[in-house]
Parts: structure tokens; sequence; C-alpha cells
């Protein structure tokens, strides 16, 4: 997934001020995150072993400036 795809997937993951989803994510998209939002708290909720995409509890916080849309 390119970058712009990426910024896509999580804008419309966190649409309408969703800020904790429950997302299956791949290493790269992990990353993506953590790098876009270093505030956030991104959480394996399963088992890393069993694909090559892991569940991840991602929990957005307005107060650190994790924002998805720009005004």
């Amino acid at each position: 997934m390119d970058t712009r795809e990426l910024n896509s997937f999580f804008t419309e993951s966190f649409r309408g001020d969703i800020l904790k989803r429950e997302l299956r994510l791949s290493e790269e998209e992990m990353r993506y995150i953590k790098q876009r939002f270093p505030r956030a708290h991104v959480t394996p909720v399963h088992d890393p072993s069993s694909s090559n995409k892991v569940w991840y509890t991602v929990t957005l916080n307005p107060q650190s400036g994790n924002q998805f849309f720009k005004p």
C-alpha cells in the first residue's frame, strides 16, 4: 500500500471523530500509524504468528494533536 492509500484507509477508519478502533494491520501499516501519530496507542489483540496481518487496538488522543482531518 502506498502512502496515499494508507492515509485514505486510516481517514476512513477514524471518520466521524472515532478515536478507538480494532484494525487488522500489516507491519508496514502499523509502522505508518506510529510514525504519523507518535502518541497513538497501538496494542496487538491477537497472536501475531497467526498470519501476516495482526489485529490491533488503535487509540488516537485528540489532546495530543493526533488528527486526520485538517481544518
